[in-house]
């Protein structure tokens, strides 16, 4: 029975030991070991993130300006925009316009600005039946620029009864109008009178 003891006696010496070494080696190494806050910060200031898709509205007074649609989206935090494939970019009840809807193969948002620039077979459609065609593009989506599109490209604009090109434009979609900057061409298509000969 006394060997027993002894035994019992050693293993519980032997336990307290190794709780006090493993006590002894945490505390050692506490200072080397980041806090839960400095490991997150450190986190989200290195951190990529990507999206499968990506619906952003802005609105303002409750009503929707404008909606953007992506098929997938990266945020790179340094930089402070988002990369964005298949792009679907609609502007609301723009006066004249109607709504406004731009299609583009890859663009970029900036989120604290609200710019877009669209890249790649960029197609703008109005609802009352305008068509522009561009290879790239930005539009102004803040509040003192909305609805500004801009770009140093040839455009192509179609419309029933016209079509025009030229090379850069700086469009007010709100304010209805559109100037292209140079090397315009346009070719008018008369309509047939109804009842002429």
């Amino acid at each position: 029975m006394g060997t027993a003891r002894a035994h019992i006696r050693y293993f519980l010496i032997m336990a307290v030991v190794a709780i006090c070494a493993a006590l002894v080696v945490a505390v050692l190494l506490y200072d080397r070991v980041q806090q839960p806050e400095q490991v997150l910060q450190d986190v989200v200031m290195q951190a990529d993130v990507t999206l499968h898709e990506l619906n952003y509205t802005e609105s303002e007074n409750g009503l929707a300006r404008w909606n953007l649609v992506a098929d997938s989206a990266a945020h790179d935090v340094a930089e402070e925009t988002t990369a964005i494939g298949n792009v679907r970019l609609k502007l609301f009840n723009q006066e004249q316009f109607g709504d406004v809807e731009l299609t583009a193969n890859t663009g970029t948002i900036n989120m604290t600005t609200r710019q877009v620039h669209a890249k790649g077979d960029v197609i703008i459609t109005t609802q009352n039946g305008y068509r522009f065609t561009t290879d790239s593009v930005d539009f102004a989506g803040n509040s003192t620029e909305n609805g500004v599109i801009t770009t140093d490209e040839e455009v192509h604009i179609t419309s029933a009864g016209f079509s025009i090109t030229g090379t850069g434009l700086v469009g007010d979609i709100a304010g209805g109008t559109f100037v292209l900057k140079k090397n315009v061409t346009a070719v008018y298509y008369p309509q047939a009178v109804k009842g002429g000969m």
